[in-house]
């Protein structure tokens, strides 16, 4: 790195951590509420204070650079640590927040553990919406990542891995049938 830490914006560094999650300008522009060129140029300019490519056209996306990966890990550790670092310090209230939780849930989810709790966190959090999607099982894992889900109602064999998750609950399923006679052997 040719630049020291306090000569760094470290928005910079904002963008380069959604650039190595997307493999994308565009969406990382998104993402980042800025243009499409805005993120070029800073692309740009991560590249000459790092002395690399970073990311490289490939035929699905960008391709990250071996220093781009090496950078990935303790990028991402470190934004978190600054973001843990600059949030309020107030501790969370349900009954003052107003926050749309974003659910990824099948329909039995939706109706056996969702439906159930709403009274509950309609009286603990009146303030609260929460807004239920269809579960895309594949995608869990970069939906949470991209702060596009906040939770996610998923079989425990199936919960994609580096996800903390709790085990809600067993379920075992029962068939019952009665003995189907046909109507010519009971004639006989």
């Amino acid at each position: 790195m040719n630049n020291s830490l306090r000569q760094l914006d470290l928005n910079l560094l904002v963008t380069l951590d959604t650039l190595l999650a997307e493999h994308n300008v565009t969406r990382a522009a998104e993402r980042l509420y800025l243009s499409q060129p805005s993120v070029s140029v800073q692309l740009a300019r991560l590249r000459e204070i790092f002395s690399d490519p970073l990311l490289l056209p490939g035929p699905r996306g960008m391709q990250p650079t071996a220093r781009a990966d090496e950078l990935r890990e303790p990028l991402r550790l470190a934004l978190e640590a600054l973001e843990q670092a600059v949030a309020p310090s107030k501790p969370f209230d349900p009954a003052l927040a107003r926050h749309t939780w974003r659910i990824a849930a099948s329909d039995y989810s939706e109706s056996t553990i969702l439906l159930p709790a709403i009274a509950d966190l309609r009286s603990a959090a009146p303030l609260t919406r929460l807004a239920v999607l269809q579960i895309v099982p594949s995608l869990i894992a970069r939906q949470a990542e991209h702060g596009n889900i906040d939770l996610a109602f998923h079989i425990s064999a199936e919960a994609p891995p580096g996800l903390r998750r709790k085990l809600m609950f067993n379920e075992h399923y029962v068939l019952a049938v009665r003995r189907w006679r046909s109507s010519a052997s009971s004639t006989m």
